[in-house]
Formats: structure tokens, sequence, C-alpha cells
């Protein structure tokens, strides 16, 4: 408990603050801060005292993305997939930051540190300028390979579930594109195409992007890109078995029975192939009660059950 106590030197009182704790069973000072005289106590006290340096960061938004980034294992499950060699921060640590970055206040990379420099983001994942340097963000990309996404992706989503029980009644999924400032002249990205704009940027590459959410907060489940300028039929067609299979590896909907007829339980399908035969053929993990699929036996093929689950 700290007390203040007058000490007498020289005839002149002077003031203190004691701490005193018991240590070892005996009472003895533990801290000791010298205030003054009275005069100099009072003077301190009528002076205007402002802090040298006043340090103002956004706070809020930007630790409960890292927060929520950090719950479902967004960087743990890159670098569970792409582990770096050496110092610095880790292909996760790179990714899970620029992810925050772009949920929070999209900047490009040579504008990230300039943002991270004014957020929480600095206290939490403490850096110098250079360590957020374009070539930075990029030698950490490089490390993604296309054939780890997945895994990372079915990663986070199975962490999503266990941790927040995302409703599983129903799925969405929507084809958009996005516009990128990729060169023109930069042939290292065959992703990236002109075409019909749906942001209305058709000066611009595109990016297309088929993404499944559930219907509840809408929450990202799996996602497959396509070519900037592939039309949305075209990219139903070669995304949603995709998104399907990585769907049913997480848990999320289950295979049904192989008899089941497209044609059947899909009103409106033609034989021109669309919808896909996975489109009939596949159903969320936990299904209605009622029937939702059966066929007519026919010569040469196995009859089907009156329903399947």
């Amino acid at each position: 408990m700290a007390s203040l106590q007058r000490k007498i030197k020289d005839g002149r009182p002077y003031w203190y603050v004691i701490e005193v704790a018991r240590v070892q069973g005996q009472p003895r000072v533990v801290r000791q801060r010298y205030l003054g005289t009275v005069a100099s106590i009072e003077r301190a006290l009528d002076e205007k005292t402002e802090p040298e340096t006043i340090d103002h960061c956004e706070f809020g938004l930007t630790a409960a993305m890292w927060r929520l980034a950090g719950q479902v294992g967004v960087g743990q499950a890159v670098d569970a997939a792409c582990p770096k060699r050496g110092q610095g921060l880790s292909v996760g640590a790179y990714l899970q930051a620029a992810a925050v970055n772009r949920a929070v206040a999209p900047r490009s990379k040579r504008g990230f540190f300039a943002w991270y420099d004014s957020t929480v983001l600095s206290r939490v994942l403490p850096q110098e300028e250079g360590a957020w340097s374009s070539q930075r963000f990029w030698d950490a990309m490089h490390r993604v390979e296309e054939d780890k996404i997945e895994g990372i992706e079915q990663g986070v989503v199975t962490a999503a579930y266990e941790r927040f029980g995302v409703e599983k009644e129903a799925l969405v999924l929507d084809a958009t594109n996005f516009h990128t400032f990729i060169a023109t002249t930069n042939d290292r990205a065959p992703v990236a195409a002109r075409g019909h704009a749906k942001g209305g940027r058709n000066d611009l590459r595109l990016v297309g992007l088929a993404l499944a959410c559930s219907t509840d907060h809408r929450i990202p489940l799996a996602s497959q890109l396509v070519a900037g300028n592939s039309p949305d039929v075209r990219t139903f067609e070669r995304t949603l078995p995709v998104l399907l299979r990585r769907l049913e590896a997480v848990g999320w909907i289950r295979r049904r029975s192989p008899w089941c007829s497209t044609r059947e339980t899909t009103p409106g399908s033609t034989s021109s192939g669309w919808p896909p035969p996975a489109w009939g053929s596949w159903h969320r993990s936990s299904p209605p009660s009622t029937p939702t699929c059966s066929t007519s036996p026919t010569s040469g093929s196995p009859p089907s059950p009156a329903s399947t689950g």
C-alpha cells in the first residue's frame, strides 16, 4: 500500500511516496519515489502538462478482424501448407495481414505500410517498414502454390464451422468478376482478361470468381477463380463440380445415389448437358425427411429406391 511520507533533511521537509509490503513476513519498503518540497509539488500541479508525443491509431475494426482471422486459423492454415525457412514474418502472417487490410481499408502493397502504421496492427504485429515492402509480399505470395490453395481454404472453412457452427440448411452460389490493375503487358496472370465488367471498369483486366456462401451471415465456404471474360453460364458449368467436391470434402454436402436422374430431379434441365450431372446428384449434409429424388427402372439399369438419403 502506498502512502505519503515526510522526511526532514537539513531542516527542510521533503515528501516521498512510499510503498510498503511484507517480504518474508516482515514489512519492507519496496518502492520509494521522491516528490520534492511542498513548493515544488505545488508548481508541478500548476504547470500545464502535455504529453511529449501522441500516437493516434485506428483500433476497433482492425482488432476485430485480426482476432476473427486468428479464430478461424487463416495464418495457421497458410503456414501449415506453405512453411517458410529463415527469419522474418511467416507466409501466413503476410496473407492474414493482407486479408485484414482488404476487409478494413483496401490498399495496394505499396500503400500497405501507411495504413498498417496508423492502426493497432502495428502494435499487434510490430515490424519495420522494410518488412512490409511490395517485394516481401510478393516473396510470400510466391510460396503459395496453386495446388495448396484448396487445402488452405478447407482448413479455414472447417475451423469456421467448428468454432461458430455455421448453418448448413442451404447454400448460395453466385459468380461475378472484379477489375484489377494488372498491366496489359503482364502475361504472367492469364486469369486476368478483358470482358464485360460488372463493376463498370471495362478498361481494366478482370478476374472472375465463383463463390458458395451460407445463407446465414453469407459466410464464404468455397471459391474458384476463373478467367475474367468467362460468361456466367460457362462459369457455373466449369466451377460447380469443383465447388461441390470441395464442400463434400469438409462435410457440408454429401453425394447422393448414383441412380438419381439429373433430368428428373432438376426441372428445366435439357439434354445439352446443363445443368451438369453434379447439380442433381448432391445435397446438403442434413437432408429433409421428404423424398427428393426418384427414378423409374429402365431396361438395362438397376432400379432406384423411391427415395435416397
